[in-house]
């Protein structure tokens, strides 16, 4: 069930004590320029499974242990967001600005990062299998390809490595 509500009204019942927002529609618009503002927030161990948080700016938040499961964050501003130790998968974060995120432990199975900037951000120890990272930004990237973490099967094509190297072709990882 989707449901509208305000980024005031999330707030509110979120400092009453709301963890579960699963379905909300939080999502901004193209045709009204609406950017709903959740950044500088803790919204740690929120639940926002199936959320349209399209648009959103979440700059500087903490959405560590966060439930983001089937979330829609196209086109968002995650600058410095946390996500250590969230549930990201199958979640859309295309055409984002996410530079400097923290995805420590995150699960970000089946996660669409499709031409979104993740450079300078930090990626020991998370699930990347069957991500899809078509002209993804990972310049000066931490810890990618490091740790435990696993990509089997992620999808990488022009995708932009940490030391700036490009994946030309689509590649299929095995790592």
């Amino acid at each position: 069930m989707v449901w509208k509500i305000t980024a005031e009204e999330l707030l509110a019942r979120y400092a009453a004590g709301e963890r579960n927002f699963a379905g909300v529609d939080l999502g901004g618009s193209h045709s009204k320029n609406i950017r709903p503002i959740l950044s500088n927030v803790d919204l740690r161990e929120i639940d926002l499974c199936g959320a349209n948080l399209e648009m959103i700016d979440f700059c500087l938040s903490d959405l560590s242990g966060a439930r983001l499961f089937g979330a829609c964050l196209s086109y968002s501003y995650l600058i410095k967001t946390n996500f250590t130790g969230a549930d990201l998968r199958y979640a859309t974060i295309d055409w984002s600005n996410g530079r400097e995120v923290n995805f420590t432990n995150a699960n970000m199975q089946g996660i669409d990062l499709t031409t979104s900037n993740f450079s300078k951000s930090i990626w020991y120890s998370n699930n990347l299998k069957s991500a899809i990272l078509i002209r993804t930004n990972l310049i000066d990237a931490q810890g990618w390809r490091s740790g435990s973490g696993d990509a089997y099967n992620a999808l990488l094509w022009e995708t932009i490595h940490p030391n700036g190297d490009t994946t030309e072709g689509p590649e299929r990882s095995e790592w």
